[in-house]
């Protein structure tokens, strides 16, 4: 997984988001770590202590050196807009259907997803039996849409609301 998202990251994206950039490591690189994150449900350290523990990755994106987490926080906040997301989308699924036949059952689910580190759970036991603070509950979810190819189970686009 890991390798095929370098492959896309690296066919789509710069190698630096800007000519003065430190030159240390690549958006590639740093697109797989946040791909690894999301693929691993774990934090940005988390994410740090993979690549310590397993050489073989670091290899497979031709790493030199173990990034610190906040340089993964930040990259996260420039990488995962919505234009380069979908480009990288794209360019996988060309990689991986190349040139199919139509999809002839394709499945949609969209979902919400929680907006921030605070579950639901722990507002209720904060709260003691007593009623939540106004501020405490989460009134707007994100929502993210998928569809997928339903023999493949490859997703075919992704649209955030």
């Amino acid at each position: 997984m890991a390798l095929a998202a370098y492959h896309a990251a690296k066919n789509t994206l710069p190698d630096y988001s800007h000519r003065f950039s430190p030159k240390k490591l690549t958006q590639p690189q740093l697109f797989v770590y946040l791909v690894l994150k999301t693929f691993f449900k774990i934090d940005y350290r988390g994410v740090v202590n993979i690549l310590k523990a397993c050489s073989e990755l670091a290899e497979v994106c031709e790493l030199k050196a173990i990034p610190h987490y906040t340089t993964l926080q930040k990259a996260s906040r420039r990488l995962l807009n919505r234009k380069p997301t979908i480009e990288i989308l794209a360019r996988t699924k060309n990689l991986v259907m190349g040139e199919r036949k139509p999809i002839k059952l394709a499945a949609l689910d969209p979902t919400g997803i929680e907006s921030g580190q605070i579950s639901p759970y722990f507002l209720k036991r904060r709260s003691n039996g007593q009623k939540p603070k106004r501020n405490a509950r989460l009134t707007r979810w994100p929502k993210i849409a998928v569809i997928a190819d339903h023999a493949t189970h490859f997703i075919l686009a992704v649209h955030p609301c």
